[in-house]
């Protein structure tokens, strides 16, 4: 057997008198650096959530670089942030949720956040938001329910039931 290995607190970490316990000021993330053992308060995904991940369910606000694929969730007590697409998945955040790319839902994606979402598209997909819906360019064959307002810039909103507290803008209402 080897010698116990000398760790030190990094960032967000205390250690106790004795040297031989750490303890997390923040919720997070636990990593070790080298030989500093610290807590991130934001957990980031650097890929997909996918089989590689598996679900996620953080206290924090969560990150992820690219997608998010078919059957995976994420429940967040902050906010959430995609760089990339959202495929059949469920997402679940107390603040706010920001994707990059679209929402591609396949009649089983759900989104549930307590502030804004803003996406570049949504389609097949049910979203209940806290706050404002902000669709880039197209709502389509969703079921969309906000407390603010429902806005998409471009394109329009086709084959879906909207309910917009605050009112709805959109500049192409239905397939006709």
């Amino acid at each position: 057997p080897g010698r116990p290995a000398a760790m030190r607190k990094g960032k967000n970490v205390d250690i106790a008198e004795d040297g031989k316990d750490f303890f997390a000021q923040v919720t997070g993330m636990l990593q070790v650096a080298g030989d500093a053992i610290q807590v991130d308060p934001t957990m980031v995904v650097p890929n997909d959530v996918d089989m590689s991940v598996g679900n996620i369910h953080f206290l924090g606000p969560v990150k992820v670089a690219r997608d998010v694929r078919d059957g995976f969730y994420i429940k967040a007590g902050k906010e959430i942030e995609i760089g990339g697409m959202v495929e059949a998945a469920v997402l679940e955040s107390e603040s706010f949720i920001r994707i990059q790319g679209g929402v591609a839902g396949k009649g089983k994606g759900r989104i549930v956040c307590k502030g804004n979402l803003e996406a570049k598209y949504l389609s097949e997909v049910t979203v209940e938001a806290g706050g404002d819906v902000i669709v880039a360019n197209s709502i389509t064959t969703c079921t969309v329910k906000s407390l603010g307002k429902v806005i998409v810039n471009n394109g329009g909103i086709k084959g879906a039931n909207v309910i917009a507290r605050k009112g709805l803008h959109t500049p192409e209402l239905g397939s006709e």
